[in-house]
C-alpha cells in the first residue's frame, strides 16, 4: 500500500487527522514559496507542487507524508469550496473520499495518485472546477 495508515480507529480521531494533515500541507507549501490553501487558486498551486515534483526537494524523508496530506487538502478544499463532509469507510487504507452537498463523490487520493502517475492525464484544478 501507497499510503500508510497514521490513523486511529476513531471517526473523530480520523477527521481530526485528516484536517492537521491538510493545514500541514498548506503551511509546507506556502513557506516553499507556493499559494497553496483551500480556494481554487490555492488547488491551482498544489497542482503546480506536484507536477513539479518538488517532494524530494521540500522534505525527501517526509515525501509519503506530503503526498497524503497534499490529498487530505484537496479533500478539505472540496468541502470548503462545496461543502458536504468525509467519509472513511475503512480507517486502515486511505480510500477515504469527500461526499458533496450536491452528492457528487470526490476522490482526492484517486486524483493526486492519478496527477503523480500520469500528470499530462489530468488537471486537478479543472477536475475540481467540475464538481460544482
Amino acid at each position: 500500500m501507497f499510503f500508510k495508515n497514521t490513523f486511529s480507529t476513531s471517526m473523530d480521531e480520523n477527521l481530526r487527522q485528516i484536517k492537521e494533515h491538510a493545514n500541514w500541507a498548506v503551511f509546507i507549501l506556502n513557506n516553499a514559496g507556493y499559494q497553496a490553501g483551500y480556494s481554487l487558486e490555492g488547488i491551482s498551486e498544489i497542482e503546480r507542487f506536484l507536477e513539479q515534483d518538488n517532494t524530494d526537494r521540500i522534505l525527501k524523508s517526509a515525501q509519503n507524508r506530503i503526498f497524503y496530506a497534499l490529498c487530505c487538502c484537496l479533500g478539505e478544499a472540496a468541502i470548503w469550496n462545496y461543502g458536504g463532509e468525509w467519509v472513511i469507510e475503512s480507517p486502515e487504507d486511505a480510500n477515504h473520499y469527500v461526499l458533496l452537498n450536491n452528492n457528487k463523490k470526490y476522490f482526492p487520493f484517486a486524483v493526486c495518485m492519478t496527477k503523480k502517475e500520469a500528470p499530462e492525464s489530468i488537471s486537478i484544478y479543472e477536475t475540481f472546477k467540475l464538481l460544482a
